[in-house]
């Protein structure tokens, strides 16, 4: 077995999942060129919900999504794709 996984249980969790992966000593990582499911890549919330977030799930709040272009299909290594453009706006962009 490459991994085991165990319920979510503590104090403070780094995901709302309700497992979590443990890496084991014989467990190999690999570089990965691409995600095969990007949907699952963030989850995104609205800000007056982050007060309603659970405390003790870490989050990262990268900014405010102030613009978005339409869905795009488009070809990647022979393959199609989707692409969709976000412009993020935080505090940090106007020092």
């Amino acid at each position: 077995m490459n991994f085991k996984l165990s319920p979510n249980f503590g104090s403070y969790r780094a995901t709302g999942h309700s497992f979590k992966i443990f890496l084991t000593w014989s467990t190999i990582v690999k570089p990965c060129e691409e995600i095969p499911n990007h949907s699952l890549r963030f989850s995104f919330i609205p800000f007056d919900k982050l007060q309603r977030h659970g405390k003790y799930v870490f989050l990262d709040v990268i900014g405010e999504i102030v613009g978005m272009n339409d869905l795009k299909e488009i070809t990647i290594r022979n393959a199609p794709s989707k692409l969709l453009n976000v412009q993020l706006f935080n505090s940090r962009a106007l020092s």
